[in-house]
């Protein structure tokens, strides 16, 4: 699906049909958003294809949903795709095994390059699916430590053992190139 770079002159009028299940305005509102919406899906998936199939599971989701939120459109889009892709992940959290240890991880010496976006997202698509849906929601996407557990349904030690293992990891990754 190749990203429609136009403005959208009215996004209200455009919401509206899109409740209405009017399918052109939809597929332009996709269109519109495909690029910032698939950069989002991206940092939760593994690859591309993951990615485009989370990215087609959250559209669905908001357009069941479209217009029933107060905040302005485009953060609550957002934030729809978002908890999607890292629900989309969410049973790695059910399996219970992790070490709870969080001393035994090894902090890397810090980066000393500067890296570009492809080789940054490269090496957090290389995470662990637990690792990487609580880097992105912690570091890129600044959800709140009490947003992560809700949306996750884990604990505090969970989550900062998710994270220490996602940054010795990606920064093992980037010290590789």
């Amino acid at each position: 699906m190749k990203p429609d770079s136009g403005k959208i002159k009215d996004i209200n009028a455009l919401i509206k049909k899109c409740r209405r299940g009017n399918r052109n305005a939809q597929l332009n509102l996709y269109r519109h958003f495909y690029s910032k919406t698939f950069a989002v899906c991206q940092r939760y998936a593994k690859n591309d294809a993951e990615a485009k199939f989370i990215l087609n599971e959250g559209w669905l989701q908001v357009f069941m949903s479209i217009g029933e939120s107060s905040r302005p459109f485009e953060e609550w889009l957002n934030k729809e795709i978002v908890d999607h892709a890292a629900k989309f992940h969410k049973e790695v959290f059910r399996e219970g095994i992790f070490s709870s240890n969080i001393q035994q991880l090894k902090v890397e010496p810090p980066l000393n390059k500067e890296f570009n976006y492809d080789q940054v997202l490269k090496g957090v698509q290389s995470l662990s699916a637990d690792s990487r849906v609580v880097f992105c929601l912690e570091v890129i996407d600044q959800y709140s430590e009490k947003e992560i557990f809700d949306l996750l349904n884990i604990d505090k030690e969970r989550l900062e053992y998710c994270l220490a293992k996602a940054k010795i990891n990606l920064i093992k990754q980037l010290n590789k190139i």
